[in-house]
């Protein structure tokens, strides 16, 4: 292990991380690791200068941190490196709520670092079919969003997600559009969709139920054309469903993972639809 060195990433590391993500067949393009790159931070392992693996981490006003997009070549698995990306990413993040996305063969790795499944999420991907939206309900309006809409739209996401991410919801805002739901006067949801992966990636996608989630999102996609993904909470059986029925299917899971092992969020608005498996 003594030519395996570690540090922090830099953004000439990109091209380097995106090799390793390409190689193990993950969708991400370079504008992927550049919007996780400039709201986040992460660690780079390096067999003499070239990268052999990668984490990264997002803390968002201290309560909370995501770790995710965490490779190693293949060529040298099995000789610890995850575990010391692992390591030195939730020694950076701190003492907080982590959360992560775990796949089925990364799994002994996150619970040996103490981690805790607490659910599941969908990864549903296609392309679009739909052609006229959901209507809403009658007590609900929706329209396209704004960047005066920000604020609105940060709140909402910190009530679902449990801390405030103000610059994260900034940038994916200014890397594409939405739309947001007011009932009766009074915000409820938002959904954005913008350039991502093979094609386009809804979320957040943040609602008080699921049948706004559903109207939310139909919107985006009666104007969207191509591949389109979203990342779903496995919960939300009657969204799941309704969006087999617009093509997009669900064709791979990963567990929802935190430490310490608290109580998800148990009053609206909810989080339907994750930005990435990496940022929650």
């Amino acid at each position: 292990m003594d030519d395996i060195t570690l540090r922090r990433m830099r953004e000439s590391d990109l091209e380097g991380c995106l090799r390793l993500t390409q190689a193990v067949h993950w969708p991400h393009r370079l504008i992927d690791w550049q919007l996780h790159f400039k709201i986040g931070d992460g660690w780079v392992a390096l067999n003499g200068d070239v990268i052999v693996g990668v984490t990264m981490w997002w803390k968002y006003d201290m309560r909370i941190a995501t770790i995710g997009l965490v490779v190693v070549d293949g060529m040298l698995q099995g000789r610890g490196i995850g575990r010391r990306l692992m390591d030195v990413a939730m020694d950076s993040a701190g003492p907080c709520l982590q959360r992560l996305m775990a796949t089925q063969a990364g799994m002994k790795l996150y619970e040996g670092c103490g981690f805790v499944a607490v659910g599941e999420i969908g990864q549903t991907q296609g392309e679009v079919t739909i052609e006229t939206p959901v209507a809403a309900a009658d007590d609900v309006a929706i329209r396209p969003a704004s960047r005066d809409d920000l604020p609105v739209l940060v709140d909402l996401d910190a009530q679902a997600f449990g801390a405030t991410r103000e610059n994260l919801i900034s940038a994916v805002l200014g890397d594409g559009n939405g739309v947001v739901a007011h009932r009766d006067g009074k915000p409820a949801g938002f959904a954005l969709i913008r350039e991502s992966g093979r094609g386009q990636t809804i979320g957040p996608v943040v609602a008080t139920d699921e049948a706004l989630a559903i109207a939310l999102v139909s919107q985006l996609l009666a104007e969207a054309s191509g591949f389109i993904r979203l990342d779903v909470d496995l919960t939300a059986t009657q969204f799941m469903a309704w969006l087999e029925t617009t093509g997009l299917k669900c064709i791979d899971t990963v567990i929802i993972m935190v430490k310490p092992h608290t109580p998800a969020n148990a009053k609206p608005p909810y989080t339907y639809g994750l930005i990435s498996q990496a940022l929650g």
